[in-house]
């Protein structure tokens, strides 16, 4: 049997491997799993290949479509049920983030960096120090959505799924629905 300290480790480490996998950045792996850029780096950087690092993501505009809107959404809505399973937040991230790409990865529009970001917007950990964004319930349709925060009253109708609802079926972005159809909105 592995010491406390040894067997985090260990998890700590497999939690990375598969954050990389799923095309986490070093420095976004780094921060939620509590190990360092140079083990990191060692571990999972071919030493022939000279990576770029890349801008790291920062705050950014949920409403810049309403693809982008639900997509957050859902991902959020399945993080927080992994959450209150119990679960820590590194492995509800990695975890919510391979649930959303079992949806959503014929058209995927979070990356695993933008999904790291958004919790840590949502929930004021990690890299930001006070939350900027927050989850409202639709009084219409009963969705949670993501809302910058103090950007509007809860419910006010600007709801991307009831934007959704509202859309003829031939116009409904294919990045919203399953590749098997808009079963979901039948």
């Amino acid at each position: 049997m592995l010491p406390p300290s040894k067997a985090r480790h260990w998890h700590a480490l497999e939690l990375a491997k598969q954050a990389v996998e799923l095309g986490g950045r070093l420095s976004i792996v780094s921060t939620f799993t509590g190990l360092g850029k140079t083990e990191l780096r060692q571990l999972f950087c071919d030493p022939d290949i000279r990576r770029t690092s890349g801008r790291q993501p920062t705050n950014w505009d949920l409403a810049r479509s309403v693809v982008v809107e639900v997509q957050a959404a859902m991902f959020y809505a399945c993080f927080r049920a992994i959450r209150r399973l119990g679960y820590p937040a590194g492995d509800a991230l990695v975890t919510g983030f391979k649930h959303y790409l079992r949806h959503f990865g014929h058209d995927p529009r979070l990356t695993f960096d933008r999904a790291f970001e958004l919790v840590a917007q949502i929930e004021g950990c990690w890299t930001t120090k006070a939350p900027s964004l927050m989850t409202v319930v639709c009084h219409q349709c009963r969705s949670s959505y993501l809302i910058p925060r103090a950007a509007e009253p809860a419910g006010s109708g600007e709801c991307p799924f009831c934007r959704v609802s509202r859309m003829p079926k031939s116009r409904i972005p294919k990045a919203i629905c399953a590749p098997s159809g808009l079963a979901a909105f039948d």
